[in-house]
């Protein structure tokens, strides 16, 4: 799932700072321009300890939009949509299917049936709201504190079969859901592709030339019935 491997690296990230909060001020001064005094006061607020009643902290990582009570500040992934834009028959996007020697027992569906293993392209898009309280300046820093980390992230992202991850983002702006607390949300919106597999049951057939031929259908015109699988 996208949203749990985008967990992941948020959580990764965000702990790898934790561990040297000295890399705070490194990163906003030396790949944002920051002054050495601004990129401190980015590194003291992400310091603080909402446990002890201190505004501030790092972001909490969580999914679906926060309550109104926070967490805060936080970085929420939401589901825009997932779409299936293709699919491929399973032999063809390199799964075996069960043909040959071993027809009709390679590939099995969850109940144990033979069937044919049908490998979908689904197309996700993710939002990630970045969301502050009361600071909006703040919002604008932990906004390219994320987007560093995710493009710091796409090995993660190849290693577990999601392709062609694109970024984009929205500006700044007020929350008024959350007043009379004052929210300031900032979002990078993620594109993404990975492949899905399913099962259809597998029909009695021939496969001729990569082409699969149904029951009592030849490529030559002449009907017979083919069951199980055989070699023309």
């Amino acid at each position: 799932m996208i949203e749990r491997q985008i967990f992941t690296i948020l959580k990764d990230g965000i702990d790898w700072f934790k561990a040297d909060p000295r890399r705070i001020e490194t990163f906003f001064v030396r790949e944002h321009g920051l002054t050495a005094a601004e990129a401190a006061n980015v590194r003291t607020y992400f310091e603080y300890n909402p446990a002890a009643g201190e505004q501030g902290g790092p972001p909490n990582v969580i999914h679906g939009y926060p309550r109104q009570v926070g967490p805060f500040p936080c970085y929420a992934i939401l589901l825009d949509s997932d779409a299936t834009k293709q699919r491929y028959l399973g032999d063809e996007a390199g799964t075996d299917t069960g043909y040959g020697d071993d027809a009709w027992e390679g590939e099995e569906n969850l109940d144990g049936e033979p069937s044919t293993t049908m490998i979908h392209m689904v197309e996700d898009r993710i939002s990630i709201h970045v969301c502050v309280e009361n600071i909006p300046d703040v919002c604008l820093y932990y906004y390219h504190l994320l987007r560093w980390i995710l493009l710091d992230s796409q090995a993660d992202f190849h290693a577990e079969g999601f392709s062609n991850v694109q970024f984009s983002g929205r500006d700044l702006m007020p929350q008024e859901q959350y007043l009379p607390e004052h929210i300031w949300m900032r979002v990078i919106s993620i594109q993404a592709e990975h492949d899905e597999t399913a099962w259809e049951p597998m029909g009695r057939g021939t496969r001729v030339d990569g082409a699969f031929i149904g029951d009592g259908v030849t490529s030559d015109g002449v009907a017979k019935s083919i069951t199980p699988y055989q070699e023309e």
